[in-house]
């Protein structure tokens, strides 16, 4: 089990108690109540659940005729992901006796939970309060949820330095009866999530699934005000970078620009710079943003598919890890590299400064027939040996 989380109320491994105790946070947490969107804007991965509800847990605690579940006692409760070696976050239910799995199988009617889980959920016997903790802190947390009839919940965030920021249930906006969605994301390290749930003890709600993202999803635009964010993979230009503000989160003065990296794998040393000394809100949102630049042949697309994401990874001044992401297009005729010789892969005149006829510069053909593209003009209608690449 994981031991050294944090329980409400529960002593655990000697570590200090009372994470919903301290002072509303300032607002600074941002609610999503759609999946897609949640994934997209945090960039969060689901944390394994069972593949069978009935052979989970070791537990049977209920009449003999019900089947399709499993439960364990309510504290410790359930590790995730489940059967890990090396769990990152724990559900409790500190109220209740039990914390079970209910799956398709369940048979107790709809009376006990409606809809009936088609996969495995998580279910407290009696009330169904959660209590979540995240061992690293995680800043971004993302809940399907199995309503009741009631589907009325409050939802409540602790950080890691004691404050907390709870959503009512006019926020949340659930719908009862129903397989609904709760997410939140913030720059504060996210250390447990509390849901308090209503009429659990008549008609159960459940926990269907756990994601997290263990940095903080920054929302990111390649090639500001362009659509298709075309990039000459083989260019030895700059490619501008737009890294967005928002709630809790200054990009400009909070980011330190010194670590951040960007390519094909987000890994790649390419930054030029970034324009720190500037106030700009790119997207009419009030909030400022921050432009960098980054050398398009450091980022290193080239040999990867024609569409793809560019991936932009740092870290803030307080050691926040940050990642975002956002397709671009590479340049037909940029993609492959050449043999040396000028025999790359296109038909036409290279790209590059030049006399020869492949991508890059050199004395050969390409591939087809060594020549332009039906008129012996090279990019944009530059004759041989002046076409340049773009940026």
């Amino acid at each position: 089990m994981l031991r050294s989380l944090k329980l409400w109320g529960i002593a655990a491994a000697g570590i200090a108690i009372g994470i919903g105790a301290g002072p509303a946070a300032a607002g600074d947490a941002y609610l999503f109540q759609s999946p897609a969107r949640f994934k997209v804007m945090t960039g969060a991965t689901r944390l394994a659940f069972p593949l069978d509800a009935a052979t989970a847990l070791p537990d049977l605690p209920f009449d003999p005729s019900l089947v399709g579940y499993s439960c364990t006692a309510g504290v410790p409760g359930i590790d995730l992901p489940f059967a890990s070696l090396d769990p990152t976050a724990n559900v409790a239910a500190p109220a209740a006796p039990y914390l079970c799995f209910l799956g398709p199988d369940w048979n107790a009617g709809l009376s006990n939970i409606d809809p009936t889980p088609e996969t495995p959920t998580i279910v407290a016997d009696g009330e169904d309060d959660f209590e979540l903790s995240f061992d690293p802190p995680v800043y971004a947390v993302g809940l399907s949820l199995l309503t009741n009839a009631d589907a009325d919940e409050a939802l409540t965030v602790h950080f890691e330095d004691g404050s907390s920021e709870t959503f009512d249930d006019d926020a949340l906006g659930t719908d009862p009866n129903d397989n609904e969605f709760v997410g939140v994301k913030s720059i504060d390290p996210i250390v447990g999530v509390s849901l308090d749930t209503t009429g659990g003890d008549v008609q159960n709600e459940g926990i269907g699934g756990v994601r997290t993202a263990d940095f903080f999803g920054v929302r990111i635009d390649v090639r500001p005000g362009s659509s298709r964010n075309p990039v000459n993979c083989k260019s030895r230009g700059k490619i501008p970078v737009a890294i967005f503000g928002e709630r809790g989160f200054d990009p400009v003065a909070d980011l330190d620009p010194s670590t951040l990296t960007f390519g094909g794998t987000g890994l790649e040393d390419s930054l030029v710079s970034c324009n720190t000394d500037e106030d700009i809100d790119l997207n009419g949102d009030h909030r400022r943003d921050l432009v960098c630049r980054f050398y398009t042949e450091a980022a290193d697309f080239c040999g990867g598919p024609d569409t793809c994401r560019a991936k932009l990874a740092g870290e803030t001044w307080d050691g926040v890890p940050i990642r975002g992401s956002d397709w671009i297009w590479i340049v037909p005729g940029s993609n492959h590299p050449s043999d040396g010789n000028g025999n790359g892969n296109g038909n036409g005149h290279g790209n590059d400064n030049g006399n020869g006829h492949g991508n890059d510069n050199g004395n050969g053909h390409g591939n087809g027939n060594g020549h332009g593209n039906g008129n012996g003009m090279g990019k944009n209608g530059v004759p041989p040996g002046l076409a340049k690449k773009g940026g």
